[in-house]
């Protein structure tokens, strides 16, 4: 009898199951339980009546052409739009050939990597960083190198120590830390990569979701090409329809495009027409200023609520934006108080796991984008009965 998992590829052997999806599997199994797991959009931010009217007047006017294969990187309609839409992040002077359209920001990091990790070559990332963006960077085996974020602030200099080939950052509201990059930072950082001959890529997944000050994208402020651009709608319009894209040189998207080819073909068709009609009709724009409004006021609350039932017990960074709050807890180890958190009927994610090495066993990620207020306040409540 052949034994098909022996005869897994050496990339397959690194293929592991998000520990977000152990978590949720065990949370999921209690409906009382005030969940702080998950990184979902609130459902209010999704205007389902505008993309429900989009969508029927869409299929009226392109009738098949909505559901036929279309072209790898992107339909120009949504191209254009989108040139439109990052002028809001400051980024200017490019054309539909810097562009590709992804099946969110998730496949644009996944090719973004494999087109230019080598195993063993030197990685900067943050520590902590975006789980799901660390899981993929593992299957390509890199030499990570940390940049430390702490609730004294982020520390640069890790990155030139580094001496990167290339560096993934999420400089606004940052998943998990909710750090924001100020904009001398930034400059530093793209100083540094010029040094060093690093690539830079951006995650701006959050960067239309800065609450009050304005701080233009890192690639707005790149004069040497060596920043490219990940964006999504994911998080400001519709997370289901999946749509994200890459802004980068010609040379980068075409590699970009011929990967896409073998992996997916290209982006859904309708989905992509529905997001260039909500952008061109200002439905997008209208949909990001509710969100930060809804999501500043739950930033707001859980951090009273924070201070109130912990007090001196956590540290954090007050979020900028976003959807998340991260605590550093004294010296707990928290995927051991996890379990008394669920017998207490309240779930976080253990903060570890965001870690390169797992050297976060004392944080905690906490999301107040899902949850509603009432059980921000509980569920904040029955945290501060366990942690001591």
């Amino acid at each position: 009898m052949i034994l098909l998992y022996n005869l897994f590829s050496k990339y397959a052997d690194n293929l592991k199951l998000s520990e977000l999806l152990r978590y949720f599997k065990i949370i999921s199994k209690n409906p009382n339980i005030i969940n702080f797991v998950n990184g979902l959009p609130d459902p209010r931010t999704v205007p389902i009546n505008e993309i429900t009217e989009i969508t029927n007047q869409i299929i009226k006017e392109y009738s098949v052409r909505a559901f036929q294969y279309s072209i790898t990187c992107g339909i120009k309609e949504l191209k254009d739009q989108i040139l439109e839409f990052v002028k809001n992040r400051g980024i200017y002077d490019i054309s539909e050939n810097n562009i590709c359209i992804t099946v969110g920001s998730q496949e644009a990091l996944y090719m973004l990597f494999s087109i230019f990790i080598n195993p063993g070559d030197n990685i900067a990332i943050e520590n902590p960083t975006y789980i799901s963006a660390l899981e993929t960077l593992r299957t390509l085996n890199p030499n990570f190198n940390g940049i430390n974020i702490t609730p004294k602030g982020y520390e640069i200099d890790d990155l030139r120590k580094s001496n990167a080939k290339l560096l993934y950052t999420v400089p606004s509201a940052q998943n998990p830390s909710g750090y924001t990059l100020n904009i001398n930072e930034r400059k530093k950082i793209i100083e540094i990569a010029h040094e060093n001959n690093t690539i830079i890529i951006e995650d701006d997944t959050y960067g239309f979701l800065l609450f009050d000050d304005y701080v233009p994208a890192i690639k707005a402020l790149d004069d040497e090409d060596k920043v490219i651009y990940v964006g999504s709608m994911s998080k400001v319009f519709s997370s289901g329809l999946r749509i994200g894209w890459i802004i980068a040189n010609e040379k980068v998207i075409e590699k970009i495009e011929a990967l896409k080819q073998n992996i997916n073909a290209h982006s859904p068709t309708l989905n992509q027409l529905i997001t260039a009609e909500a952008i061109r009709t200002g439905i997008i724009d209208k949909n990001i200023a509710y969100t930060k409004s809804l999501y500043k006021m739950k930033s707001n609350l859980m951090k009273n609520e924070i201070i109130k039932n912990l007090g001196d017990k956590v540290d954090f960074i007050s979020p900028t934006g976003g959807m998340f709050f991260f605590l550093w807890t004294k010296n707990l180890d928290t995927e051991k108080l996890l379990e008394k958190a669920i017998k207490n009927n309240v779930a976080y994610l253990p903060g570890k796991y965001f870690y390169h090495d797992l050297s976060g066993y004392n944080t905690i990620r906490l999301s107040y984008s899902y949850p509603r207020e009432n059980e921000i306040i509980e569920g904040i409540k029955r945290l501060g009965e366990i942690i001591s």
